[in-house]
């Protein structure tokens, strides 16, 4: 009993030095006393509980009340969960507790299928987390945290088939073409032998700027850009559950983390309010062929839509635009980095693209972009940006989902009650051995010419863009700025890392996310003709 007493005092604070409570001895006695009762209770509801998971997928044995909350929070979850999957499920599935709540993390293609495809639409809902009401705009207001319903439904099909068509992306990709000049531009302003750039914020600027010119036609002032980027990263670095989220009665202790997510939302607001304040105003002075029909535009025609079932209020107008904020920038640009680095680790591979490149644009005219149209025609450049998929999902644990009955599967080996949190570990789909081969760690483009696989969902063994219901609904654009960005990348100029410095073995952050642990910085070289 002390020891499960001592282990929700070290959960219950939230993550962040900035977010700890001052735990005067009163509070100590409270959260003691709560643990106290929490446990005891956790205690008569025990045998019932296991008789119903009997099926339940063996895991590690968890602490008490906040079970094998440590295996997700601290470290790397997605590696320890694939470890623990090899250690209790033959590399499947591993079964844990956090809290009060069942959760399975799914780590190989056969059962990521039948949770994704056969059971998609019983794992179709998104567990309720308390950020989804302060740092976005409410549970339901969106499509990333949203319960699967007949509104998710409707702003799925607005992406789909107004806002990120292949029509409209293609009609649009001289958007991508002009900042992806002006990056060249300044690349070549500022080259010196020994400057090096940061990649990712070069990528993260540019993506910033193509979406939002997507958004309302033009770009943001300067520097706006790299300030509503480092606003997406306190963003993701605060969307991540508490304990309260398992054990509801410790919510209370997480106030001064809701305050700290407040003023990240609060910030969020104003600028897609002064977006939306500037189109109204051109909306009044300009007559109506003249205003621009972008994603802003297509959003608040919603507004006041007669059809019931195409109606939008602002404040889901708001929600969807979020969403792209917080779905769109910060993974092109770790993906990006991530080719660059493997690419540049691996000079057989990046020669190889670059005479591919080279072949499908000529060598007479230097000057002329890789267009979409292009991209494909260039088989080589779609295997390495899959196998940088492979080998570096962004997001490694794909955004978990609920079930909503009792379910069985690996053919009645497991059931999993209703309420499970399901987890796939895209990571760990990259990495099984059954599908990759025994060079499964090695980057290598040339696996792809055998395994005909592709990223848009409809094979398992490469997942970083989800599937099914809940698939990431922004994958053509994200798709289209990573090709055009490395394909120009490796076209205009040869990468060199600063003096002493080498690339030995990439290494990934810790955490929930996935990018480089150390920032790649390189000196971009114009190519001579």
């Amino acid at each position: 009993m002390a020891e499960g007493a001592v282990v929700v005092l070290r959960n219950i604070i939230p993550l962040g030095d900035g977010d700890r409570v001052s735990m005067t001895p009163a509070l100590w006695a409270t959260v003691f006393v709560a643990a106290v009762i929490g446990y005891r209770i956790m205690l008569l509801l025990r045998p019932g509980r296991w008789r119903e998971w009997k099926k339940f997928p063996r895991g590690p044995p968890g602490r008490p009340l906040v079970g094998n909350w440590d295996v997700f929070f601290s470290g790397s979850p997605r590696q320890k969960l694939m470890e623990l999957a090899k250690q209790y499920g033959n590399g499947d599935i591993v079964g844990l507790r956090m809290g009060f709540r069942p959760v399975v993390c799914v780590c190989s293609s056969m059962l990521a299928k039948e949770l994704l495809h056969t059971h998609d639409k019983i794992f179709a809902n998104r567990p309720r987390y308390d950020f989804c009401q302060t740092l976005f705009y409410g549970y339901d207001s969106a499509v990333i945290f949203s319960r699967y319903s007949s509104h998710l439904i409707r702003l799925r099909k607005l992406f789909t088939l107004q806002l990120f068509t292949p029509k409209r992306l293609s009609d649009l990709q001289f958007i991508r073409q002009e900042e992806m000049r002006k990056v060249i531009s300044a690349l070549h302003r500022t080259q010196t032998p020994r400057l090096a750039h940061k990649v990712e914020k070069i990528v993260s600027d540019m993506a910033c700027n193509i979406t939002v010119r997507l958004l309302q036609s033009r770009a943001f002032e300067q520097d706006k850009c790299s300030e509503l980027n480092d606003l997406v990263r306190k963003l993701e670095h605060s969307s991540i559950p508490v304990l309260g989220d398992f054990i509801p009665w410790m919510k209370w202790l997480y106030f001064s983390k809701r305050a700290r997510e407040r003023r990240i939302h609060k910030e969020f607001e104003d600028v897609i309010d002064k977006m939306i304040l500037d189109r109204h105003q051109l909306l009044r002075r300009c007559p109506p062929e003249e205003v621009p029909t972008d994603f802003l535009q297509v959003l608040l025609s919603k507004e006041g839509d007669e059809n019931p079932d195409e109606l939008l209020t602002i404040e889901e107008i708001k929600a969807v635009i979020l969403d792209i904020f917080a779905g769109g920038l910060h993974t092109s640009s770790a993906t990006v980095e991530w080719a660059m680095s493997e690419l540049m680790s691996n000079p057989r591979v990046m020669e190889k693209l670059r005479a591919e490149i080279d072949n499908v644009k000529g060598l007479e005219d230097k000057s002329t972009l890789v267009t979409d149209e292009d991209v494909g025609r260039m088989p080589y450049l779609e295997k390495v940006i899959r196998e940088v998929f492979r080998l570096h999902p962004v997001v490694p644990l794909l955004v978990p989902r609920l079930s909503t009955q009792e379910v069985e599967i690996a053919g009645g080996e497991y059931s999993l009650p209703q309420g499970t949190i399901a987890y796939v570990n895209a990571w760990a789909l990259g990495r099984e051995e059954r599908t990759w081969g025994p060079r499964v760690s090695e980057f290598w483009p040339e696996r792809f010419q055998e395994q005909c696989l592709d990223v848009k969902g409809q094979h398992f063994e490469l997942l970083p863009f989800g599937s099914g219901r809940r698939m990431c609904p922004g994958m053509r654009l994200g798709l289209a700025i990573v090709h055009f960005t490395v394909a120009n990348f490796v076209r205009f100029f040869e990468w060199q890392l600063p003096h002493g410095r080498s690339i030995t073995e990439l290494s990934e952050s810790v955490g929930r996310g996935n990018s480089p642990s150390t920032s790649l910085h390189a000196i971009p070289i114009p190519r001579r003709e």
